[in-house]
């Protein structure tokens, strides 16, 4: 498990409800830094989801740089937990995080 990966299950898991847990992901996406318009495309946008959402993964220098918005709280917190694990890693870095790892976010500590 990676340093990153680490402290947010400790950040996570540190809050005892899952109201508690869903505005700590609600106070993530009100940090998301701005996505760049110009990333708010038709092939960045999850078509799925219900809400306005855009996410796009750019790789310069080798390096994982994260972008997305939404105009809902939840899919923003996701996004920026997104953010929290894999932006800035290498691609081996961001392999090592774990498949799992959604899994070890709602397990109970």
């Amino acid at each position: 498990m990676t340093a990153k990966e680490q402290e947010f299950l400790e950040n996570f898991r540190a809050l005892e409800t899952w109201a508690e847990r869903f505005n700590y992901l609600i106070e993530l996406g009100e940090q998301l830094p701005p996505m760049p318009d110009e990333l708010k495309t038709s092939n960045n946008r999850i078509h799925s989801c219900t809400s306005r959402t855009y996410f796009a993964v750019l790789r310069p220098g080798g390096k994982l740089r994260l972008h997305g918005w939404s105009n809902a709280a939840i899919p923003s917190g996701i996004i920026a937990m997104l953010r929290s694990l894999y932006d800035g890693c290498s691609t081996e870095e961001a392999r090592s995080i774990g498949i799992y790892t959604a899994k070890r976010i709602v397990r109970k500590s």
